[in-house]
C-alpha cells in the first residue's frame, strides 16, 4: 500500500530577514532572497604527468542577492545603513558588526552572520511599473541550517 501525497507548502511571508535593525519586507514581484556560494568547496589541479589533486578551498563567506520594490520601506532603511557603511569606511573606520538573519519557518531554513557588507549600490531603473532594486551583500562566515520541514 503505497502512502497519500502530501500538499506540501511554502509562503515568502514565514521567511523572517534583518539586516542590523533591518527587517526586510517589499520584496519584489519575482524577487526574494537568494544566495550564492562564496566559491567552490574543492579546485581541481593537474600535473602534466596527469595526476589530479582536488584542493580544499576555504572561502565560506555567502552572497546574498535581496529584491525589493523600489517603493518599499526596506529600500529606504537599507539604502541609508549601506551609505552609514560607506561613510564610516571613508573616515577611516574598520567595518564594524552588521549582522544578518533569515529564519524560514516554511522549510526550516536559517542563516546567521554577524558581518554584512554591502558590495554595490542597488542599481536604478524606471519603467511603466514601481521597479525593482537588488541589493547584493556579502556574509562573511555565515552559520547556515538547511531545514527539511518540507520534504516527504
Amino acid at each position: 500500500m503505497t502512502s497519500p501525497e502530501v500538499n506540501k507548502t511554502y509562503n515568502l511571508a514565514t521567511c523572517f530577514v534583518s539586516v542590523g535593525p533591518v527587517v526586510v519586507s517589499g520584496y519584489s514581484e519575482d524577487g526574494g532572497i537568494e544566495y550564492e556560494e562564496g566559491g567552490d568547496l574543492f579546485e581541481d589541479q593537474v600535473g602534466s604527468d596527469g595526476e589530479s589533486v582536488s584542493s580544499r578551498v576555504n572561502n565560506h563567506d555567502v552572497y546574498c542577492n535581496i529584491s525589493l520594490m523600489e517603493t518599499s520601506k526596506a529600500y529606504r532603511d537599507l539604502i541609508l545603513l549601506l551609505e552609514a557603511q560607506l561613510l564610516a569606511v571613508a573616515a577611516g573606520t574598520p567595518i564594524t558588526p552588521l549582522p544578518f538573519a533569515m529564519k524560514c519557518s516554511s522549510t526550516g531554513d536559517s542563516c546567521l552572520s554577524l558581518y554584512t557588507t554591502f558590495m554595490a549600490r542597488p542599481p536604478q531603473t524606471k519603467g511603466r511599473t514601481a521597479g525593482e532594486r537588488v541589493f547584493r551583500l556579502k556574509l562573511n562566515k555565515p552559520k547556515r541550517t538547511y531545514g527539511l520541514l518540507n520534504v516527504v
